[in-house]
């Protein structure tokens, strides 16, 4: 044999007893130099051998390879468990954590005298069926250590100690916490509060894990209370309002109805928090009705789930943009009613339901699909009808239907965003950023159109009551 050439693959692993040499564990020593001294040419060749030899401890220092002449190299034979995790690590195509497939540099992939080269697998990590259900290990793995393990824990815990951070995401996706695998319908014994918490789950969260991470870890403190808050004051007002002007419905036709320092109307556009207060003013007992349903049936699940930030703003938003649409499309209409924010939430809702309808647990749900945008075109139907053809004679034009549906667009594109970004940070998606920056952008438009093209179009509106 040439000093030149290198010698024949030789299987061996450092600190670790391993097998005669497999396809998945040839491992190339580039140096004959390493061995020199050991047993001669005849020696490297890979055999088994019952009783561990050390090679290398005759070995003489080489400056080549240095912490080699320290450790012992023993061969032995793979056991039944290290071949049952190599071949079911081969039948799922992973690789097990903790290891990585060796390769030759990248000028001498192909070549035959440098074939891929991988790691023995490890005994215990095989993939499990829920990681094979939620994706490949994350390579992240290595880097973010086990909660409680020495300074592990202390370096982990800052990453996620947001509850909405996209570490905390990774945390549970990589199984840092422990939860009880029994589904959630098969817990027993649990009281009226509780049992309602987990039906909230299955309605709102598209996914099984959110729904038992929301159901343990929920906690009472805040509650909702900006939905049920919102839906209480409109009813107080309506009942003050119903008992000083004596009508229950259709109370827009009412000529004192409309010099409430709450409606919105377009001779008072100088007061700006008409554009939010007009939410608690509604046309009758029907459209109050509708609306309050819809927020305790879908804005305090919603609220519950999402946090009183999340729903709030979107709520707002909604609210906000029903009556900026309206000044800019129905120039002569007021508004009352708080349809708009009502849309943004129903259709934020319908919306996540409908991407994630494999997921979603919740019973009937095709039919609930259908009543639900039965029940709202109804009532976009019903405010064209009042606006255009209204029953009685009025003295001015009656408020605008333009509101439903600048809320259901802000609910498609914004709260959309928002319901599928549960236990994750908004400011870390680039979507929130776009559909803020585009929200922000008409919301600049709609004041400059309000504070100049009233006068530049010559619009005749009704003089304010």
């Amino acid at each position: 044999m040439e000093a030149d050439s290198p010698p024949r693959a030789l299987t061996f692993a450092v600190g670790v007893r391993v097998g005669r040499a497999e396809p998945h564990q040839a491992l190339p020593v580039g140096s004959k130099q390493l061995l020199a001294g050991a047993e001669g040419p005849k020696s490297l060749q890979a055999k088994s051998s019952p009783t561990p030899q050390p090679l290398l401890s005759s070995l003489p220092p080489n400056p080549a390879f240095p912490a080699l002449t320290e450790l012992s190299v023993t061969p032995r034979r793979m056991t039944g468990r290290e071949k049952a995790n190599l071949a079911e690590s081969s039948a799922t195509g992973g690789i097990p954590s903790g290891h990585r497939e060796l390769r030759p540099p990248r000028g001498q992939r192909g070549c035959p005298s440098h074939p891929a080269i991988s790691p023995p697998p490890h005994p215990g990590a095989a993939r499990t069926a829920a990681g094979r259900a939620r994706g490949s290990w994350s390579r992240r793995q290595d880097r973010v250590p086990a909660a409680g393990c020495g300074d592990g824990g202390h370096r982990l815990s800052p990453q996620i100690s947001s509850k909405r951070s996209s570490s905390f995401k990774r945390a549970i996706a990589n199984g840092q916490r422990a939860l009880p695998r029994d589904g959630l319908l098969d817990e027993t014994g649990l009281g009226f509060y509780k049992r309602f918490v987990r039906y909230v789950a299955y309605e709102i969260l598209p996914c099984e894990m959110d729904r038992r991470w929301y159901f343990y870890q929920h906690r009472t403190c805040p509650p909702p209370v900006f939905m049920a808050a919102v839906t209480l004051t409109q009813i107080i007002v309506f009942l003050c309002y119903g008992a000083r002007l004596n009508k229950w419905v259709l109370q827009t036709y009412h000529p004192e109805y409309m010099k409430s320092p709450l409606v919105y109307h377009p001779g008072h556009r100088a007061r700006a928090w008409r554009f939010l207060t007009y939410m608690f003013m509604h046309v009758g007992l029907e459209q109050l009705g509708f609306n309050a349903l819809l927020q305790l049936m879908i804005g305090v699940p919603l609220e519950m789930v999402h946090g009183i930030l999340r729903i709030s703003f979107l709520y707002l938003a909604g609210v906000l943009a029903g009556s900026l649409t309206v000044s800019i499309t129905d120039m002569r209409a007021p508004l009352v009613g708080g349809s708009g924010g009502v849309y943004a939430l129903c259709s934020a809702h319908l919306a996540n339901v409908v991407m994630n309808w494999a997921g979603m647990r919740c019973p009937y749900k095709l039919l609930r699909m259908v009543l639900a945008l039965v029940c709202m075109s109804s009532e976009v139907g019903r405010a064209v009808w009042l606006r255009f053809s209204p029953p009685l004679p009025a003295s001015g034009p009656q408020p605008s239907f333009m509101a439903h549906l600048a809320g259901a667009i802000v609910g498609i594109s914004m709260g959309l965003t928002i319901l599928r970004s549960y236990e994750e940070s908004l400011r870390d998606q680039c979507g929130w950023w776009v559909v803020l920056l585009s929200y922000g952008t008409f919301l600049l438009f709609a004041v400059f159109w309000n504070i100049f093209a009233y006068d530049l179009l010559g619009a005749q509106i009704p003089p304010p009551p």
